[in-house]
């Protein structure tokens, strides 16, 4: 069985690493516990080193900050500069980031508009990381997250381009799985391929 930890703490993270774990839910540093300062979140380049060493999966969930502290702008300005620093190094390294929220009052796609603000990845790597990134990651065995012959024939189609705007990722046309629509905004056309689509 593959392994999840949730960790709070660079210690946790530390531990959860050595532990061998396959993912890592949380990036350290979303929210700053009474009586304890940034320095407690701050992961060490040797735990960054070993998490890409062991091909560990960092789930990011730090939209969540935005959530927690929304009235202590100072605060949320304080967590997102340790939150760039802790994404830019882990990126660095070459360990492997997927975007998950874990608001239960918004989705993904927060997260990735989220993880945009902060100015470490482009929109063109944060598309694939929450697509073809967090499908390989979660289902390894099976053949889905691109389009490739062979594949799974699961997809969305999007009425505008998310590479644009993020925000496209909720203006869904139609969703396909297993080869069969499963869901049609009828009250829009979209152009496919040089084709136009009806609803």
């Amino acid at each position: 069985l593959r392994v999840v930890a949730h960790v709070d703490s660079a210690d946790d993270f530390a531990t959860a690493v050595q532990a061998g774990v396959d993912f890592i839910g949380h990036l350290p540093g979303y929210r700053f516990e009474r009586g304890y300062e940034s320095d407690a979140y701050k992961l060490s380049d040797n735990a960054i080193r070993m998490a890409a060493e062991n091909g560990t999966v960092l789930i990011t969930t730090a939209s969540v900050s935005d959530m927690i502290y929304a009235t202590d702008p100072d605060t949320l300005k304080d967590v997102q500069a340790l939150q760039k620093d802790n994404l830019n190094r882990l990126h660095t390294a070459g360990v492997r980031i997927i975007p998950g929220s874990d608001r239960f009052d918004a989705n993904v796609v927060q997260e990735l508009i989220y993880l945009a603000e902060l100015d470490i990845f482009t929109t063109a790597e944060l598309l694939p990381m929450a697509t073809e990134g967090g499908a390989t990651a979660l289902f390894p065995q099976r053949a889905i997250g691109s389009f490739r012959e062979g594949n799974e024939a699961n997809f969305v189609v999007l009425n505008t381009n998310p590479l644009t705007d993020l925000t496209a990722l909720s203006d869904v046309h139609r969703v396909v799985k297993d080869g069969e629509t499963v869901y049609l905004d009828e009250r829009t056309e979209v152009t496919i391929l040089g084709v136009s689509h009806a609803a």
